[in-house]
């Protein structure tokens, strides 16, 4: 009985031991399934994530028209006849009766330097300019007796002239005291005021004629052949923009063309007059000057910023819904349209989106321009 029993036992142990092997491979196969199912959920969807979404853009067609060839660059304004009013003699401003801004006729009274010391050596000269024609008249008179040697009498002669040069002088510096102005213009700088100290190496004002203005432009020398050759056929426009942001433009008619280029800045100077004199430009002003040298007609126009970085573009497919990268020849251009290859007259350009676009990427156009 007893053996039969241990084997009783034995039996059941190991029944309950192929049991727990059994659940044991059962657990694992069944976390395998389930890892080779979440293996094939996470590739489908990651397929699905992959599937390419079309890019948004904006497409458009060349424009027909014509372009100008042109160039801008910044300037300033300058007037054509500016004067520097300096004092020809020195002392102290009597009086000063001008005011910045103040416009004035040629020859009026400026400013009055105290004469008094002018006065005084004009009588001086005056005295002495006198004397030595009385002694000239005398020596004269004797050496046509010959009663005095020749060299007394060109002594005397010589005497008189430059008492008579000194005279004159000391009457223009009298002169000179009262300042006037050179040319009919306008007070655009003042450095003095009454009671000041005049003198010839500082000027007391700067006068401007604001009805005869130019523009001064610096060139660079890349244009110099081709100003040069168009300088009859040039269109200039000036312009600037005001505080309020209102543009005023006023047109200019070339004025000179440097022959020789500067080589420290390999640029060469354009000068040009203004034709409006409305009062919207001054002196000093700086403005924009818009050079149109050239004129081409009939041409397929797209604007610069339409292009990409590297200067290509961006032609939508319409078969494929794509875009497609073309490194286009440029007729022609300025600083914002170019001139295509006509052979793309009727193609529909990327001009919205190019810059993140890919070569062969599918693309949504959303609008057109």
């Amino acid at each position: 009985m007893v053996g039969f029993a241990q084997i009783h036992r034995g039996e059941n142990t190991l029944g309950k031991r192929s049991f727990f092997v059994f659940l044991r491979y059962f657990i694992l196969l069944l976390g395998t399934a389930m890892i080779i199912f979440g293996i094939m959920q996470f590739s489908s969807k990651s397929l699905e994530e992959k599937t390419p979404t079309p890019v948004p853009v904006t497409t458009a067609k060349a424009e027909y028209g014509t372009l100008e060839e042109s160039i801008s660059l910044n300037a300033h304004i300058q007037s054509d006849h500016m004067v520097a009013l300096l004092p020809l003699v020195s002392g102290k401003l009597e009086t000063v009766s001008f005011e910045l801004g103040e416009r004035v006729a040629k020859d009026k009274v400026l400013a009055q330097i105290d004469s008094e010391p002018y006065e005084q050596q004009l009588l001086q000269a005056t005295s002495a300019k006198e004397v030595a024609q009385t002694t000239f008249t005398r020596v004269e008179q004797l050496f046509q007796a010959k009663a005095v040697t020749e060299q007394a009498y060109e002594e005397a002669k010589a005497h008189k002239d430059a008492t008579r040069a000194q005279w004159e002088l000391a009457e223009l510096q009298m002169k000179n005291t009262a300042i006037k102005a050179p040319i009919t213009g306008t007070v655009i700088q003042k450095y003095v005021s009454q009671g000041n100290i005049a003198s010839s190496q500082q000027p007391i004002a700067v006068l401007a004629d604001l009805e005869a203005l130019s523009v001064k432009a610096q060139i660079p020398s890349y244009y110099f052949d081709i100003i040069q050759a168009q300088k009859e056929q040039l269109q200039i426009l000036v312009s600037r923009t005001d505080a309020s942001g209102k543009v005023h433009v006023a047109q200019a008619r070339l004025k000179a063309v440097s022959p020789s280029i500067n080589p420290s800045s390999n640029t060469f100077s354009l000068v040009s007059t203004l034709q409006e004199r409305d009062g919207s430009f001054v002196p000093g002003m700086a403005v924009t000057i818009h050079i149109v040298y050239n004129q081409i007609e009939g041409v397929y126009l797209l604007r610069q910023k339409d292009r990409t970085v590297d200067g290509g573009f961006y032609v939508y497919d319409e078969t494929t819904n794509t875009a497609r990268y073309e490194k286009l020849a440029i007729v022609a251009e300025n600083d914002f349209l170019a001139a295509i290859d006509p052979a793309y007259k009727d193609a529909s350009f990327i001009v919205g989106g190019q810059h993140t676009v890919l070569d062969g990427q599918t693309v949504s156009v959303q609008q057109t321009r």
